[in-house]
């Protein structure tokens, strides 16, 4: 399992400087509905040759609605409208906060139990975030990364949110017959979106586009959701928890290779608090769960 483990912790973090520049020849909206649409018919595909059930039950439609619409949807549109703005490093970071409120709304709603090690790595989880936006290191003139990164840390907070659904919510077909579905209910609502917000898109396309487009959604999607889902088949969620935290630390270092982003200490430092933050939460829940 570790090299499906280190492939897939590769491969999404590889994917944020791929987006990146995708984005400069296509529309966020429809990158997202592009992806979602290929990834989609793949793992149809791929249902139709293992002889999978095709068709999701009308119990299953709570979870095809939260993911498909939520998490495929709105916060793939989030995450490429903020993108657009910041550099893939700096949105891999922020967007992989999602664990940080995920603990919250539990303990808020759900009335789980809030242990020293999570409230310790809440702490140096929001730290971090706060040194993202430091007076010293970040351009508060700047409207636009101001807007980008508000984009990106809604997105995580959407993505919680999901992640809360589907802690408490039940699956009557297996995540991987379900996916397909759901990233079809993306597709389509990103398309909707794509047509009110992005008319007339205007398309640069080249071969480099194809390859950028083919990689985010055959390789960072429909493989890499496929291949999540039998790393979470066969793993604790609390090792697939800790193995995930190295996916900003690739996207960040990758950044730096193929678009030259700078990482200053001050990136450093808060990424390090707030992987040390999710660290310490997920060990807390495997203690909980012992």
């Amino acid at each position: 399992m570790i090299p499906l483990a280190a492939a897939i912790v590769f491969i999404f973090g590889l994917s944020w400087p791929i987006m990146k520049l995708a984005l400069y020849n296509i529309p966020p909206i429809w990158l997202g509905a592009l992806r979602m649409a290929i990834a989609s018919l793949i793992l149809f595909a791929i249902l139709v040759l293992r002889g999978k059930k095709l068709f999701p039950t009308q119990k299953d439609l709570p979870l095809l609605t939260s993911i498909g619409l939520v998490q495929m949807g709105l916060v793939i549109l989030l995450v490429n409208l903020g993108l657009n703005h910041v550099d893939p490093g700096r949105s891999s970071v922020l967007v992989y906060t999602t664990p940080l409120w995920v603990t919250p709304i539990a303990v808020l709603f759900f009335k789980e139990p809030l242990r020293k090690l999570t409230v310790a790595g809440l702490v140096m989880g929001l730290l971090g975030v706060l040194l993202l936006f430091n007076p010293f290191d970040f351009d508060w003139s700047n409207k636009n990364a101001i807007y980008g990164n508000e984009m990106l840390l809604l997105a995580a907070f959407i993505w919680a949110l999901v992640i809360i659904h589907i802690r408490f919510g039940k699956y009557h077909r297996s995540a991987l017959e379900l996916a397909p579905w759901q990233m079809l209910i993306a597709t389509i609502f990103l398309t909707v979106m794509g047509h009110i917000f992005e008319p007339n898109p205007i398309i640069n396309w080249s071969w480099q586009l194809l390859a950028e487009v083919g990689y985010i959604s055959i390789i960072a999607t429909a493989f890499a959701y496929w291949a999540a889902i039998e790393l979470n088949r066969r793993l604790p969620a609390v090792t697939t928890s800790v193995i995930f935290l190295g996916v900003p630390v690739v996207g960040l270092i990758s950044s730096a290779f193929i678009l030259k982003e700078s990482i200053t200490l001050n990136l450093i430092i808060a990424m390090s608090l707030i992987l040390i933050g999710l660290l310490c939460v997920a060990l807390d829940r495997k203690r909980g769960e012992n």
